[in-house]
């Protein structure tokens, strides 16, 4: 479920899975910040976030449409920039995607 009416995710997170690499001390940075922001929104709005966060390793011949598809139907899409992410192909297309869909309009969105 969701916080946001009329969306399938509250926050589409993209991000280049090479900027999620384990550290020295075995941390992913990105999968770190991705709980910090669900427990953050959650105390926040009183309810679970929902959050797109795909940790799949995605290959040169993978289909994007599944993130493409996840990325139109979310609230906010929050880019986790690098040169990485720039460099990435399917991350652009997540980001265009979102950008090309339609804008959703309603009258209250909070409850």
């Amino acid at each position: 479920m969701t916080y946001v009416p009329g969306f399938k995710h509250d926050v589409f997170i993209s991000y280049a899975h090479f900027d999620n690499e384990a550290d020295s001390q075995d941390i992913r940075w990105v999968s770190r910040f991705q709980s910090d922001l669900k427990n953050a929104l959650r105390q926040r709005l009183g309810e679970n976030p929902g959050i797109f966060y795909d940790e799949r390793d995605l290959a040169a011949y993978d289909s994007v449409d599944f993130l493409l598809e996840n990325a139109r139907r979310s609230a906010v899409f929050l880019a986790v920039f690098s040169p990485s992410y720039t460099a990435r192909q399917f991350t652009i297309q997540e980001l265009a995607a979102f950008c090309e869909r339609p804008p959703r309009r309603h009258a209250n969105c909070h409850r």
